[in-house]
């Protein structure tokens, strides 16, 4: 292991790319909105999930290889058979995905038009591999740390894949709570003859167990935040507007606005099922839409906002297909989708080589939320060619970063530059279905050497830094579930066991489904002994190099609180047990 990593990091100054924004932001600007939003269309979706239809099967039951949860499958099978004399299949979960990213296999992966059927889906993350796919993608949520010991969910996640057919995952944390949730399920069958459909359900009955008291107690509390913003929901034609809000930057008031409203209300509704939240979602998206005319006559900047604009989009997937929307807010949302993910083109133009290999935060992250945003617009929208032209532009652009990251590894030394990379690095390998980063071992090599910030006791500790893990731990936490998807590693698990008591509140909001799971549950947690050796690998030459030069971003320092090369105080701090 060690003879790889030295010879990764003598190669990295070959490959590593310095992310550049246009100096001339205006001239790397998408489509303007009031052209874009008549570019863009959500593809039609139906919100009922099909498991017969004209007598024949219309879906396909993934189970994992439990018996119990098996015999929930064949329940559900036999009651579909019972009201219409189809019978469903019922199929082994690790059949429905391929390779170390579970990718769909291609049977699955066909539009709804070309064979494709819905897929009916039992366990959780841990347990069955097909929801993990979901899993990584944002839309599913059930791991062992939600809903519980006890609890279910019956959650229907509308046309995922922008293919036209629906996935319910009957998710739970053991198979007694999977038995449940199956079992209310039957209880939503519809239809007669050779029909049988069940409708649009978010249903969560939360169990017992790690984590859930402080999920609980954040939906308790973030219950009251829409009525409390309703200021944000002004529009520039409503009394008041102009002494309130005309001053502010209107870029930065429009993120604002989906933040608070979108990102908070789809992620919330999406671990409570509480209708309030996705209303919520939809208010913000009307407000959104009456903002951008007076945002586009008045800003001062391009629509760049990093890792903002992922979480944006990972609450508006929640809520997107979902029928708590009017039809109008749910065009609305899909076409604003459309328009932001043309004017991240402001991060094309990236990849070109310089002498240094520091690359800032913002800069990583722009670059994937960029690409995952471009990439969901793909999918769900119909899009004129104008608009499609500039979007899949802006792909090309993204990938001579994100080709040149899959194959090395980046800097885990500080924060500020290592983290926000390798956690949308380890993120962009799953959702991008890039199973070679898995395969050549990078994967690996990545998570362990950004984990160099934690000691072989599990404590964080950061060079030139405060220990991230009690404040900013948001970063750290979301490599670490990435790191368990693509790697099935036991030091994660013992980390997460023995150091973590709750959720840290930032990473609840932008990723709650990272967190808290385990692959390999019947291990015993055990100090991560694997990283033994790994987190003792000085600096490769290079990056050393240009941390003791200062050369790195225009904009941002170096170091996360100093401008000083890595010291040998560092580098026992670093490796202390």
């Amino acid at each position: 292991m060690l003879d790889t990593v030295t010879v990764v990091c003598m190669a990295i100054a070959a490959v590593l790319t310095l992310l550049v924004v246009p100096g001339d932001a205006r001239a790397a600007e998408g489509i303007p909105w009031q052209q874009a939003r008549e570019m863009a269309a959500p593809k039609p979706v139906d919100t009922r999930t099909w498991l017969a239809r004209d007598g024949q099967p219309a879906a396909v039951i993934g189970v994992p290889d439990d018996a119990e949860m098996r015999s929930a499958a064949q329940n559900l099978a036999a009651a579909v058979r019972d009201r219409t004399g189809v019978d469903v299949p019922v199929v082994d979960a690790a059949s429905l995905v391929t390779g170390a990213v579970m990718q769909w296999t291609d049977d699955v992966a066909q539009p709804a038009t070309d064979g494709g059927r819905d897929l009916i889906l039992l366990g959780d993350l841990t347990s069955n591999p097909a929801i993990a796919r979901l899993y990584v993608e944002y839309y599913a949520f059930e791991d062992r740390g939600f809903p519980g010991v006890g609890g279910h969910v019956v959650r229907t996640i509308v046309d995922p894949e922008g293919l036209g057919w629906n996935a319910v995952v009957l998710g739970a944390t053991d198979a007694g709570g999977v038995q449940a949730a199956a079992e209310e399920f039957v209880g939503m069958l519809q239809g007669d003859g050779g029909d049988c459909f069940a409708d649009y359900s978010l249903a969560v009955t939360f169990g017992e167990g790690r984590f859930l008291e402080s999920t609980r107690s954040r939906s308790n509390t973030a219950r009251a935040w829409p009525e409390a913003w309703t200021e944000w929901l002004m529009t520039p034609e409503d009394a008041g507007f102009a002494a309130k809000f005309g001053g502010a930057n209107p870029v930065v008031h429009l993120y604002t606005v989906l933040e608070r409203y979108l990102m908070y209300g789809g992620l919330h509704y999406a671990v409570s099922g509480e209708d309030e939240f996705a209303l919520a979602a939809g208010r913000g998206i009307d407000a959104a839409w009456g903002l951008l005319e007076w945002v586009e006559a008045n800003r001062r900047q391009t629509y760049d906002a990093h890792y903002q604009i992922e979480m944006i989009l990972r609450g508006w997937q929640q809520v997107a297909n979902c029928p708590l929307l009017t039809e109008s807010q749910r065009t609305r949302g899909h076409q604003l989708m459309a328009f932001l993910a043309g004017q991240m083109a402001c991060y094309r133009g990236t990849g070109a080589a310089v002498e240094y290999r520091i690359l800032s935060r913002h800069q990583y992250s722009g670059v994937f939320s960029s690409d995952f945003l471009c990439r969901n617009v793909q999918m769900h929208c119909t899009l004129a060619p104008g608009l499609a032209q500039v979007i899949a532009d802006n792909r090309v652009g993204f990938d001579l970063v994100i080709d040149n990251m899959l194959q090395t590894y980046t800097t885990g030394f500080d924060h500020k530059w290592g983290f926000d990379g390798n956690w949308h690095l380890l993120q962009a390998a799953v959702e991008r279905s890039q199973p070679e980063y898995v395969d050549s071992g990078m994967a690996r090599l990545n998570a362990d050497f950004t984990t160099m910030c934690i000691n072989n006791a599990g404590d964080f500790v950061n060079f030139g830094a405060e220990n991230i893990g009690a404040d900013e731990g948001y970063d750290a936490w979301q490599i670490i579930g990435r790191a368990a998807t693509l790697t099935r590693g036991t030091g994660y698990q013992w980390w997460l066991d023995e150091r973590m008591s709750h959720r840290p509140y930032k990473t609840f909001i932008m990723s709650v489904g990272w967190l808290g799971h385990w692959h390999e549950t019947a291990l015993q947690a055990q100090m991560p002994e694997h990283m033994i050796g790994i987190n003792r690998i000085l600096l490769p030459e290079p990056l050393r190099e240009d941390t003791r030069e200062r050369r790195s971003s225009t904009t941002c320092p170096p170091t996360n609180a100093s401008t000083r090369s890595p010291s040998a105080t560092d580098l026992r701090r670093m490796t202390s047990t």
